[in-house]
């Protein structure tokens, strides 16, 4: 549990934190689904686009 203080920079930096590991998980194939999920959102990506994603790394060759 994460105590939020009104006004504090600290809500913003743990924003920036939680997105900034959950693009590292996602790179490395296991993404925390709820999290994955609300950085879409964040980006303006439908969950009809969510569908679409290919997280497979580009073919070789």
């Amino acid at each position: 549990m994460i105590v939020h203080f009104p006004l504090s920079r600290e809500d913003a930096q743990y924003d920036r934190l939680r997105d900034s590991l959950t693009l590292y998980r996602m790179m490395l194939g296991q993404p925390r689904q709820e999290d994955m999920m609300e950085l879409l959102r964040q980006r303006g990506v439908s969950e009809s686009q969510v569908a679409q994603l290919d997280l497979r790394p580009p073919a070789r060759g």
